[in-house]
């Protein structure tokens, strides 16, 4: 009994810190992709936090100070990037960005992002807190870190795999996202599943990929809708027994 409670005790502290670790690494993506990128980036940034349901205030903040400084910004994809930053705000239900919606539904230029903007606002309470004031997070400074670490980060890894454990990858994460982070699987298998043959069914998970990683688990894969072409990812499982096969 005394040693199932130590090894019990070990596999949640490890489990923890793969999990603490997971979570940093991708939040750093996050950042990097809303400090240095452009607008197409800042979406893709913005559609993985909000399907991860991103709650890091730290992260958050820095996606409202983007939101401020864009969200007038003429174009097509300008505008996309900032209706995604202010779901993901309201996504994560933190009432400290209220006062941020708040402004971008009334002052946005564009009436499409004013009105997510809106019905993002509804998904926050109205709990008296502290609100995220515009110039909080210095973006230049953040920017510049950054872009130090990239270097040092290059340089560190050149010649060497790069490619993280499966537990780096998260939920809502798109196949190539997921296979970017961890590499390609040793193996990997599809099928059906019992909403396909539903004549009046025309949500998604109709259809699964599973794909295995010899000694680290699996990632399974699901589409939003039947008609889909994007794969996203609805679980990972840890597993140091995996074989790689089916």
């Amino acid at each position: 009994m005394k040693y199932w409670i130590i090894n019990t005790i070990l596999a949640l502290t490890l489990l923890f810190s793969i999990n603490v670790y997971a979570t940093d690494y991708v939040d750093r993506q996050h950042i990097n992709q809303l400090v240095m990128g452009g607008p197409s980036s800042q979406r893709q940034a913005a559609q993985s936090m909000y399907r991860a349901e991103e709650t890091n205030t730290k992260v958050l903040d820095i996606a409202a100070e983007v939101l401020f400084q864009n969200y007038n910004k003429p174009g097509k994809t300008e505008v996309d990037a900032a209706a995604w930053l202010c779901k993901t705000l309201g996504a994560s239900k933190n009432p400290r960005y209220r006062s941020v919606l708040k402004i971008v539904s009334r002052q946005a230029d564009n009436a499409k992002l004013r009105k997510y903007a809106g019905s993002s606002l509804k998904k926050l309470s109205g709990k008296e807190v502290k609100q995220y004031k515009k110039g909080s997070v210095n973006l230049a400074k953040i920017r510049k870190k950054a872009k130090k670490n990239a270097k040092k980060n290059a340089a560190k890894q050149s010649g060497s795999n790069s490619k993280q454990s499966i537990s780096s990858v998260q939920k809502g994460m798109s196949m190539q996202e997921a296979y970017n982070l961890a590499g390609d699987p040793t193996s990997s298998r599809s099928h059906v599943t019992g909403k396909a043959f539903s004549p009046f069914y025309y949500g998604g998970d109709t259809s699964r990929v599973i794909a295995y990683y010899k000694g680290q688990g699996r990632i399974i894969f699901s589409q939003s809708n039947k008609y889909s072409r994007t794969w996203r990812v609805v679980e990972v499982l840890i597993n140091p027994n995996e074989s790689g096969y089916p």
